[in-house]
């Protein structure tokens, strides 16, 4: 990253400045902001689980699991917090998406698949 800075201000013919660097980095870090739908929008097209049916109150396998999966990227991309949620899922109580999100958490320190799958989605709205 130190190098890519320095041959950013001498490419642009800046002096090397905590000002020129604050400026080089905020423009390397500015991220396009997530809107939770869209993330929840991307794990349901992503799993073939439709919208509805991850927003809604069914308990199968087949649609909670992708469910948490988004709540828990909500959770980490966004500032929602966990009542926003929760909300955003039909009306799930804040401590619902709280254990949701912290399963899909501890899972996915070991499940490899776990961790591919939610890399692509990111990719998917355009967060690597």
């Amino acid at each position: 990253m130190f190098t890519q800075i320095v041959i950013k201000t001498q490419t642009l013919g800046k002096p090397f400045t905590i000002e020129a660097v604050s400026e080089i980095l905020g423009k390397d870090t500015k991220r396009k902001t997530i809107n939770p739908t869209e993330i929840v929008r991307s794990v349901a097209t992503y799993y073939s689980v439709k919208l509805v049916d991850i927003k809604g109150v069914r308990r199968v396998k087949e649609i909670v699991y992708p469910r948490h999966i988004a709540m828990y990227l909500i959770r980490n991309l966004t500032s929602a917090s966990l009542t926003d949620i929760g909300n955003l899922f039909g009306g799930k109580d804040h401590s619902t998406v709280f254990h949701a999100t912290e399963k899909i958490k501890e899972e996915a320190k070991t499940n490899s698949k776990l961790q591919q799958d939610i890399s692509n989605i990111k990719v998917s709205f355009g967060n690597p």
